[in-house]
């Protein structure tokens, strides 16, 4: 029983400490215009190391978790694939990327950060945290 619960308080934590990723643009663009947010967009290369250490570094950071869950929609795109998302928008072949969107016109709320540039303190910045 008491496995259990440590089990549980674990798992809890773990899934607080994360951003809420959602993995649909149509659909996150739809429920940022629903709720007014703005779309944080994150196109990576699955198989791309810096992509997985700026998920850690910044979307992980305990400090800036809340606000983020509560002030955007996030969105994952992995590149190529065969989900839908306007390409032609979210061009780059720099990766990962990270782009941030007024959903209600969907323009550009800032300039695109790349790889190293995606530091907490930028995201924070351009999402006026």
């Amino acid at each position: 029983m008491k496995q259990l619960f440590l089990m549980i308080v674990l798992t809890s934590v773990l899934f607080s400490a994360m951003l809420s990723w959602r993995g649909d643009y149509s659909k996150a663009c739809q429920e940022a215009k629903r709720s007014h947010k703005p779309l944080l967009v994150f196109v990576v290369r699955p198989e791309d190391r810096m992509s997985q250490k700026i998920l850690r570094r910044v979307f992980m950071h305990h400090a800036c978790l809340a606000a983020l869950n509560r002030k955007v929609v996030a969105v994952m795109i992995a590149y190529e694939s065969t989900r839908n998302y306007p390409l032609e928008m979210y061009y780059t072949t720099r990766f990962p990327t990270l782009f941030f969107v007024d959903a209600s016109d969907e323009v550009f709320m800032a300039a695109p950060l790349y790889g190293e540039e995606i530091a907490l303190e930028r995201v924070k910045q351009a999402l006026s945290l």
